[in-house]
């Protein structure tokens, strides 16, 4: 069993977001008065697509790795989840 092309679509849809909004991220100390606008648009639609991907997680389940099929490792999934909503 494979994750769903859904899923699959919002991991690397995800994925893109997240390098764009690295990309387009700015520092110094003129952000606070003209903060950069793509950046935070980037990155709240990250935060708008991890909602229903973590809800098809939830729904769906996770498929076990193609190497074991009685092994599951949801610790490390978790962290993979909560690391874009810090």
């Amino acid at each position: 069993m494979r994750y769903s092309k859904l899923m699959l679509t919002f991991h690397w849809l995800t994925a893109a977001l997240v390098i764009l909004a690295y990309l387009t991220s700015e520092g110094g100390a003129g952000v606070r008065a003209d903060p950069p606008l793509t950046h935070i648009i980037l990155g709240l639609s990250v935060l708008l697509l991890t909602l229903p991907r973590l809800l098809g997680r939830l729904v769906g389940g996770v498929p076990p790795p193609l190497w074991c099929d009685s092994c599951s490792a949801p610790g490390p999934h978790r962290r993979w989840y909560r690391w874009p909503t810090a």
